[in-house]
């Protein structure tokens, strides 16, 4: 799972950007995200809206990744796994379109 992380975070420290959140049943959000300090960051969108309404930014964690990536392959195979997430972390949405696009996307990997 070291793996997959690495892989994200080289693929945002090398393309820093907007990306869209990917709720199943309504139209997504956009934030920015991008790598400091070898850490994630997700705040508001900048070249895209609607923007998700972040008060501030937010750190994105391995801890939370560890507990995310899990629950998101089992929500692209059609869990319903809402709850569980929510327990996980509150900001499940930003993992999922990151995975989504800086992983999956990029090596077509599941």
């Amino acid at each position: 799972m070291e793996n997959i992380y690495k892989k994200i975070i080289d693929n945002i420290k090398n393309n820093p950007r907007d990306l869209k959140t990917i709720p199943i049943s309504r139209t997504g959000r956009w934030f920015y995200t991008y790598v400091q300090n070898g850490n994630i960051y997700v705040d508001i969108a900048r070249n895209h809206k609607p923007s998700s309404q972040l008060k501030m930014i937010r750190k994105l964690n391995y801890n939370d990744f560890e507990k995310v990536y899990p629950i998101y392959l089992r929500r692209v195979n059609g869990e319903q796994i809402s709850q569980e997430a929510t327990a996980a972390t509150r900001n499940q949405v930003y993992w999922y379109a990151i995975i989504e696009n800086c992983y999956v996307k990029e090596d077509g990997e599941n």
